[in-house]
């Protein structure tokens, strides 16, 4: 005697919990198929079998102190029912025999997200098959979990139904995303100065919005020029004057003589880049009256020399960074792909520090991130051909300088507050993933 759930999957093919493993694309959206069967040698007493089915995000949390308080909410994505019609010998009494019922349960990659476990909820698939028995008998229950990985990004976040891994993007030209915003080159303290600073653009460009966790991909960092550097020249006093069409701005109208001292360097490179990606959860209860936020930063650093001695501030500066996103993990602390539903949203930010002499520049552009096709497989660079906009920066014919691939590395970090009509009242989990890595002199 027993009751029994099968799914048909890879054997190969396992959860983090040995559960079955599906994978969904957009080209190839993935199905829970396989039957339910309950067998017995003899009479029996109980009620058809019903068969509930359920795509959920599920999160809970409650609040330190004294008076602890529960929070609780579920979203369901997909819910199916179905009853396993039996044989009675008599009413209530099953007759001795083998029933099934088939399982096909399609899984909608635009609205369903990846399987994950969280450090306050689950999003999970999970088939529970039940056959009633009145008491004192016990109910026979048995339930099965299957761990879905979905390839493609789900709602809200597939506006333009990008398909991530379709091949004919191999060789399209990427309009990359634009971050900028003029800013004046940043001058030391112990620089002498007067008139106006000369106008720059620090652009920060990234080509594309929607990124494949584990997938390595291209950010250029570029300062442009807006205007030709004036010109310094040595006066009597061995001081530096500015002369030519900017002499009236930088020397002050109809004087010759007020002297105009230009630093060596502009601060076209900064000292040091920081990239991050920031990971926002945030749990929430029914109606949004109460939430939770749970923040991870994944860091990278990458030391630069600085602008040397010499160089031309009208030439501009401009560098590709090469990153590579971290792999997404069942294990709470990990990234996961992005999602949002009544109970959950998870979103993803890239976040870029220049940090210069005399100021910080800051950078954000907000991204959305896919779960991988295959998890562990290479996935094929899709970024061969990008318009930077900050090529404008370096001479034509010139290739901007570019590091080797880079991943972020791991350390940890704590805070963060609970939202809503409690407020304060947890304190959240912040991690910090981090890497250092050294350019090379220019």
């Amino acid at each position: 005697m027993g009751l029994t759930i099968e799914v048909i999957h890879n054997p190969a093919s396992r959860g983090p919990n040995g559960e079955p493993m599906l994978f969904g694309t957009l080209e190839n959206p993935a199905k829970i198929e396989g039957q339910v069967v309950f067998q017995t040698d003899e009479d029996l007493k109980g009620q058809d079998v019903q068969i509930d089915y359920t795509a959920h995000a599920r999160v809970s949390w409650m609040t330190r102190g004294g008076n602890g308080i529960s929070f609780d909410c579920q979203s369901n994505f997909d819910h199916k029912k179905i009853t396993m019609g039996l044989r009675y010998r008599q009413p209530g009494v099953i007759q001795a025999g083998r029933y099934s019922a088939r399982l096909n349960f399609p899984i909608d990659p635009t609205r369903f997200p990846t399987s994950m476990t969280l450090r306050h909820g689950a999003v999970q698939y999970k088939i529970v098959a039940t056959l009633p028995r009145k008491f004192p008998n016990k109910d026979i229950v048995v339930e099965q979990l299957v761990y879905v990985i979905n390839a493609s990004l789900p709602s809200p976040f597939y506006p333009e139904k990008m398909v991530l891994e379709n091949p004919s993007l191999a060789h399209q030209f990427y309009n990359p995303i634009q971050w900028t915003a003029p800013w004046p080159f940043a001058i030391k303290e112990e620089d002498e100065f007067s008139g106006a600073r000369p106008p720059a653009t620090h652009l920060c460009e990234a080509p594309s919005m929607a990124f494949i966790a584990g997938e390595c991909f291209p950010i250029a960092i570029s300062t442009l020029v807006d205007v030709p550097a004036p010109v310094p020249i040595e006066t009597a006093k061995g001081s530096k004057k500015s002369k030519g069409f900017f002499s009236k701005i930088l020397n002050g109208p109809g004087s010759n003589e007020k002297e105009v001292v230009w630093p060596n360097t502009f601060n076209l490179v900064p000292e040091v880049i920081s990239v991050r990606l920031e990971q926002n959860i945030l749990y929430k209860d029914h109606g949004g009256e109460a939430s939770m936020p749970e923040i991870r930063e994944f860091e990278l650093l990458f030391n630069m020399p600085g602008t040397q001695e010499g160089e031309n501030p009208e030439m501009g500066f401009m560098t590709i960074l090469l990153l590579v996103l971290p792999q997404v993990a069942d294990q709470h602390d990990h990234l996961k792909p992005s999602m949002s539903c009544k109970a959950l949203d998870i979103k993803h930010s890239l976040k870029v520090n220049l940090k210069f002499k005399a100021i910080t520049h800051k950078l954000q552009l907000p991204i959305t991130i896919s779960a991988p096709t295959h998890p562990g497989r290479p996935i094929p660079y899709r970024f061969q051909a990008v318009n930077w906009a900050g090529s404008l920066a370096i001479p034509q014919g010139m290739q901007p300088m570019a590091t080797p691939p880079a991943s972020f590395a791991q350390v940890g970090v704590v805070r963060g507050t609970v939202n809503g009509i409690f407020h304060a009242l947890e304190a959240s989990q912040i991690t910090k993933w981090s890497m250092v890595y050294n350019m090379p002199t220019l």
